[in-house]
C-alpha cells in the first residue's frame, strides 16, 4: 500500500502500463459526435465522487455515457454549465441524477467542512467562506435532497427541453429505483 502520493502515483502509472497492453482505441470524438447527432439516447449522469459509486458498475457493462462527479453528486453552477457543453457537443437529451446510501455527505456538515478547511489553509479563510455551502444533509433527507436536485436542473432555463430523472443507489445490493 502506498504511504505517500508519489508511491500511489507510481502504482497508478504501473496499473496504467499493464492497461495499455490491452488497451483499445477508443473512436475519435468527430465520429462520436456525428453519431450523438442522429441518437436520442444520449443522457448524462450526474453521481458523486464516492469510488463505491460508479455508473460504468451499476449501470451494467454496456453502459456508454457521459458522468459528471463531484462530492455528493449535487448540483451547482459547475454542473448546469458542464451539462450545457454536454449537450452541444453530444446532443444530450437527458440527465440522470444519482445519489448513493452511506454518501460521505451524510457523515458531515458544511460547517465542518469549511471549519477543517480553514484549519489547514488559514490564508484561504475568505475564499473557503465564499464557496458558500458544500450540499451535506442528514441521510434521513435521501430522497428529499435527489428531489431537489432533479428540481433545480428542471428550473434552469439553458436546460429547457432536457429531460431530468433522479435515482437512489443503494449500496447494501446494488440496486437502483427512480425517485419521483
Amino acid at each position: 500500500m502506498a504511504s505517500t502520493v508519489e508511491d500511489r502515483l507510481q502504482e497508478l502509472l504501473s496499473g496504467n502500463q499493464e492497461f495499455t497492453k490491452t488497451f483499445q482505441k477508443p473512436p475519435p470524438m468527430s465520429q462520436l459526435r456525428a453519431v450523438a447527432k442522429d441518437n436520442a439516447s444520449v443522457t448524462i449522469t450526474l453521481t458523486c465522487l464516492d469510488p463505491r459509486c460508479v455508473p460504468e458498475q451499476f449501470y451494467g457493462p454496456d453502459f456508454r455515457g457521459p458522468v459528471i462527479r463531484n462530492a455528493g453528486g449535487r448540483v451547482t453552477p459547475t454542473v448546469v454549465k458542464d451539462i450545457v457543453a454536454l449537450r452541444t457537443l453530444a446532443n444530450a437529451k437527458g440527465v440522470l441524477v444519482v445519489h448513493h446510501s452511506d454518501c460521505g455527505m451524510f457523515h458531515m456538515t458544511d460547517d465542518e467542512i469549511a471549519e477543517d478547511a480553514k484549519a489547514r489553509t488559514p490564508a484561504a479563510a475568505a475564499d473557503i467562506d465564499a464557496m458558500g455551502i458544500w450540499g451535506c444533509s442528514k441521510e434521513e433527507q435521501f430522497e428529499e435532497v435527489i428531489r431537489e436536485d432533479v428540481e433545480k436542473l428542471r428550473k434552469e432555463k439553458a436546460l429547457e427541453g432536457v429531460e431530468i430523472r433522479g435515482l437512489e443507489y443503494d449500496l447494501a445490493d446494488g440496486s437502483l429505483r427512480v425517485v419521483e
